[in-house]
């Protein structure tokens, strides 16, 4: 048995690939068009080799030295542009938007649920997700509203850090989930531990792993995603299932709790709230389905600690 499975198995995986191996070293002699310097790399494999499975900033910073501001890499036939300039950036996904605005789309992004992020958006749903957060942030006047939630959510944090230092990472995770959730869903969150916080925190570490270059071969080979996931090389379907459904918890739970009080008249002024209101019987389907993800999107705590990460390396 073990004597005809081996040679079968060795001749999927040569039927599968062989497919893969020839559009490559077609592609692999095509001209392409003038392209910013770069490592060469090998045929097929490209820069794989030289790309770190972490800490791509200090990859990047060495190829900035060697190549320039802007530099070109290529990995199983994905071309990356690395871009070391603020300005250079600016440029090209600020006023060049309409030329550049589409994401890259990759099988880990797919298969996880977080190409449904506003952020690695493309097309008319990132336009409904730009349009309801401009309602919640677009101008000075909205931000205001909430600077009552802010002041009270930092005056309890600064109140723990104070009790408790040693807990700076979970009192900031804390602070920032508390004023999101506030003025997002309404949810005043509980002391010490909230449930909704440490899930959408799993949720977000979930999602740095996902978007990090490079992160699983099978972004930059597409056919393994036809690979059972009990065959060498399918393990990743299994962790990419288990972040699907963390996204979908988090996108969901808090927003049927919301929808929920809604229609018992018992719902609180937030921006999901506010959205289903102004919607009224016009609520699509569809718009309803970007309310949601896009309320699940506006969570984020890393600038507060790149703040105290700025203050004790620099404390003058």
């Amino acid at each position: 048995m073990a004597f005809t499975l081996i040679p079968l198995s060795l001749l999927i995986c040569a039927v599968v690939t062989a497919p893969y191996v020839i559009s490559r070293c077609v592609k692999l002699h095509r001209v392409e068009p003038n392209l910013p310097p770069g490592p060469k790399g090998y045929p097929i494999i490209g820069n794989l080799l030289d790309f770190p499975a972490a800490y791509h900033w200090l990859f990047f910073s060495r190829l900035r030295k060697q190549y320039g501001d802007i530099v070109s890499l290529k990995i199983f036939g994905q071309r990356m542009i690395i871009f070391s300039k603020h300005d250079d950036a600016f440029e090209v996904t600020v006023k060049r938007h309409d030329l550049y605005a589409d994401r890259p789309q990759f099988v880990t992004w797919d298969e996880s649920g977080w190409s449904r992020d506003t952020p690695l958006l493309n097309g008319p749903m990132w336009k409904d997700h730009r349009r309801f957060m401009a309602r919640l942030f677009g101008t000075r006047q909205l931000v205001q509203k909430y600077y009552g939630i802010q002041l009270k959510e930092t005056r309890k944090f600064l109140r723990n850090l104070l009790r408790s230092p040693n807990d700076l990472e979970h009192h900031i995770h804390h602070a920032s989930g508390s004023i999101i959730l506030k003025i997002v869903y309404g949810h005043d969150a509980k002391d010490g531990r909230d449930e909704f916080i440490d899930k959408v925190d799993l949720a977000l570490a979930q999602f740095a792993s996902v978007i990090q270059p490079g992160s699983s071969i099978v972004d930059f080979m597409p056919w393994l995603r036809y690979i059972p996931e009990w065959m060498p090389g399918g393990g990743w379907k299994k962790t990419m299932r288990y972040y699907r459904e963390t996204m979908d918890e988090v996108m969901t739970v808090p927003y049927e709790i919301v929808k929920a009080r809604l229609n018992s008249g018992d719902a609180v002024p937030c921006y999901v709230t506010d959205l289903l209101e102004e919607e009224g019987d016009d609520l699509t389907p569809e718009k309803e389905y970007s309310i949601r993800i896009s309320a699940g999107a506006v969570y984020s705590g890393s600038a507060l600690h790149t703040f105290f990460l700025a203050m004790m390396i620099h404390p003058e």
